[in-house]
């Protein structure tokens, strides 16, 4: 079973990329961009005054590169390749994969909560930045709504093709269980491997629950590895497909800049 990351049509040249060499290839430049002297160096500065270390920090990074777009395992994107391929769509479209990908996530977290009686990563908060990065790392593109999180669709996507959710997800799963090698990391993708059906449920709730930060510094560390998240998933992207995604990333380089200004 092939699960594409993304798949579209220039002229009458098609690009594909593999979600599993996608997912890959975008936490492996995180970690080269967060390695980057000036931004460690700030990063290391920052985690000082919020009980963490730079070494936890990258760790929930390379999670929430890991899980960004594993939403896209869902029949109602991967089905449309199809109509790609007969030119009736120019590429895969998803604008909510963000949502079920944060949704995946959460669902792992509390699942390996409940089999480990703790969290993957700590200081919770952690959770909650890791959360954010998923959720916002397409900002620059689309604004992402609670009523859009809250809404019923994203459970019609999922149920309405069941068997194949469940089954890419397991697919994608071990593919990246096979190539993973951090001990925690592996740990996490065994424990979503294990529980798929669990980890698919919907609960917009409990996205919501991990989602906030209060304190100044962890929001400005979020912000910081959220940017780095969604430079390294457009970095990732351009290499596999070029074309018009190199208009692409200037745009939402461009428009992510301003929301920080």
């Amino acid at each position: 079973m092939v699960i594409y990351a993304r798949f579209e049509r220039d002229r009458s040249e098609s690009k594909k990329q593999l979600l599993k060499d996608h997912i890959l290839g975008t936490t492996e430049k995180i970690e080269k961009l967060l390695q980057a002297t000036i931004v460690r160096h700030i990063l290391q500065s920052l985690t000082e005054y919020v009980n963490t270390n730079y070494i936890k920090l990258i760790q929930a990074a390379k999670l929430a590169a890991l899980f960004h777009d594993i939403g896209k395992i869902l029949w109602y994107y991967q089905k449309r390749a199809v109509n790609v391929e007969k030119q009736v769509e120019e590429a895969l479209t998803f604008p909510m994969h963000e949502v079920v990908s944060a949704s995946i996530y959460v669902q792992t977290c509390n699942m390996y909560r409940q089999l480990k009686l703790r969290y993957p990563i700590t200081p919770t908060w952690l959770i909650s930045l890791t959360v954010q990065a998923i959720l916002l790392h397409h900002q620059g593109l689309r604004v992402l709504t609670i009523e859009r999180i809250q809404s019923n669709y994203v459970n019609q996507m999922i149920y309405e093709d069941y068997n194949e959710n469940i089954e890419n997800l397991k697919i994608i799963t071990t593919s990246l269980l096979n190539m993973v090698k951090d001990s925690t990391i592996i740990e996490v993708f065994e424990v979503l491997r294990n529980n798929v059906n669990e980890v698919l449920k919907y609960n917009s709730r409990e996205i919501q629950d991990f989602y906030y930060l209060q304190d100044s510094i962890q929001v400005e560390l979020s912000r910081m590895i959220t940017a780095c998240l969604m430079i390294a998933d457009s970095w990732d992207a351009y290499e596999a497909v070029k074309g018009r995604k190199s208009k692409y990333i200037q745009e939402i380089v461009l428009r992510y800049i301003k929301t920080l200004t």
